[in-house]
C-alpha cells in the first residue's frame, strides 16, 4: 500500500514539474535585435541574399513588395533585424512617418511582408555654432545629417540671395527631433526652431505643425503676412530645386533655366489654388506633364506642372476660389520623382515664386494665426487679407 502511495505521489510531482516547464517555455521569447546600415550599392535583392533568404523566399517577398515607389535605399540608412528561434525579420523605417516595412522569413521556405505602424520615441536636441565655410557644411559639423542641414535652409527660403547675406563667423542654432525605436536611434525628425545671423541681425523661425503639413514662420514679425499676395499651393514646403537661371537639367543633362520651384512631395499630395482666379488652360505636354495655369485678379499668373490628376471641374474658363483643390502631385512629363513644379509670372515674365507666397496654404491660416497669437499678445486681430 505504501509503495502505491509513493508511486502516485511521484507521478504527481513529475506532472507538476512538466507543467511548470511547459509554462516556462510558453513565455514569449525576447527577439535579438541588431541595428545595421545600408551599404553603398546595396539593393533589396542583394540585402535579402546577404541575410540568407532563399531564392524562393525572395520571390515570395518581391511578389508582395511593400516599399512605396518613392522609397530608396541610401548608403548609411539604418534598418533593424529582429530574430527569434523561428522568425527572422528585416525592418525598413519610413523616412517621414511612423511606419515600418517588414520582410520576414520562417525556416527556408516561408516568407512574406508586412506594414506596421510603430511607436517612435521623440527626443529634441539643440546645436549651435558659427559659420565657417558654407552654412550647410557648418551645420553638418554639429549634426552629421545632410537632410537636417537642408531642412534648416527651408526655414529661410523666403530670403532671396541668402548666401550673399551670410558672413563668416555668423551665428546659427537649431532644435531638431531625433526618433528612436526600442532605444535605437532611427532617424532625425523635424527641425523645430532655428536662429541665423543675417547681416548682423538674428532671424528666428519656428515650425508650426498642422494636419498633413506644417510651416516655418517668423513669430517676431507679421509684416510677411501682408507682403506676400499668394498662399502656398501645398501643405508642406520642402523645396528640392529652387528658381535659378542656369540649373543643370537632371534629364536633358544641359544647363537650362529653371523658372519656378519644385516642391518635393509624395504622389497624391493635394494642390490648392494660391489665390482666386480664372483657369486659363489645362492639358498635358511632353515636358510639363499634366498642368494647370491660373490668372489671378492682381495680375499674377500661377503654373502647376507634373500633376498626377487634375480635378474634373478645373477646366478653361472656370473661376477657382482661394484654397480650392485643383489636383494632386505626380510625376508626369519630364520628371525623376514626384513633385510639384510651381511657377509665377508677373507682367509676362517668370519671377521667383518664393517672393510671392506665404509659407502655408489658405486652409491652414487659422492654425498659423493661433500659433502667432500664442507668441505675440499684440498681434492684430486680422492679419490675413
Amino acid at each position: 500500500m505504501n509503495r502505491i502511495i509513493f508511486l502516485f505521489t511521484l507521478f504527481l510531482s513529475i506532472g507538476s514539474l512538466a507543467s511548470l516547464q511547459l509554462q516556462h517555455n510558453s513565455k514569449p521569447v525576447k527577439p535579438q535585435v541588431r541595428l545595421l546600415k545600408i551599404k553603398r550599392g546595396q539593393t533589396v535583392y542583394s540585402l535579402l541574399k546577404a541575410h540568407r533568404f532563399s531564392q524562393k523566399q525572395i520571390q515570395q517577398i518581391l511578389a508582395h513588395y511593400p516599399l512605396p515607389p518613392s522609397y530608396t535605399l541610401s548608403p548609411n540608412d539604418l534598418y533593424l533585424v529582429q530574430k527569434t528561434a523561428s522568425l527572422y525579420e528585416i525592418l525598413f523605417f519610413d523616412k517621414h512617418k511612423n511606419w515600418v516595412y517588414v520582410f520576414w522569413k520562417k525556416g527556408r521556405q516561408s516568407a512574406g511582408t508586412d506594414i506596421r505602424k510603430i511607436p517612435l520615441e521623440t527626443r529634441v536636441i539643440q546645436a549651435s555654432g558659427f559659420i565657417k565655410g558654407s552654412l550647410i557644411t557648418s551645420i553638418q559639423k554639429k549634426i552629421p545629417n545632410q537632410q537636417v542641414a537642408y531642412r534648416f535652409l527651408d526655414a529661410y527660403l523666403y530670403i532671396p540671395n541668402l548666401s550673399k547675406k551670410l558672413k563668416k563667423g555668423a551665428f546659427f542654432s537649431l532644435e531638431v527631433e531625433k526618433k528612436y525605436f526600442k532605444g535605437h536611434f532611427i532617424r532625425y525628425g523635424e527641425v523645430l526652431n532655428t536662429a541665423l545671423e543675417i547681416n548682423g541681425k538674428i532671424e528666428k523661425r519656428t515650425f508650426i505643425p498642422f494636419p498633413k503639413g506644417g510651416a516655418f514662420v517668423n513669430t517676431e514679425s507679421t509684416d510677411w503676412l501682408y507682403e506676400r499676395p499668394l498662399y502656398s499651393p501645398v501643405s508642406y514646403i520642402r523645396i528640392s530645386s529652387p528658381f535659378e537661371y542656369h540649373r543643370f537639367h537632371p534629364i536633358k543633362h544641359i544647363r537650362k533655366a529653371h523658372l519656378g520651384v519644385d516642391f518635393e512631395l509624395p504622389k497624391g499630395a493635394k494642390i490648392f489654388a494660391p489665390l482666386k482666379g480664372k483657369v486659363l488652360r489645362t492639358g498635358r505636354t511632353r515636358g510639363a506633364g499634366r498642368f494647370v495655369v491660373i490668372q489671378h485678379p492682381n495680375g499674377l499668373q500661377s503654373f502647376f506642372n507634373h500633376m498626377s490628376y487634375i480635378a474634373k471641374h478645373i477646366k478653361k474658363g472656370y473661376f477657382v476660389k482661394t484654397g480650392e483643390l485643383i489636383g494632386l502631385v505626380g510625376c508626369t512629363g519630364y520628371c525623376t520623382k514626384p513633385h510639384l513644379h510651381f511657377a509665377v509670372k508677373k507682367n509676362g515674365r517668370f519671377v521667383n515664386p518664393v517672393k510671392y507666397i506665404k509659407p502655408y496654404p489658405f486652409q491652414k491660416r487659422q492654425w498659423v494665426l493661433d500659433a502667432l497669437a500664442r507668441t505675440a499678445s499684440d498681434l492684430p486681430k486680422s492679419v490675413h487679407r
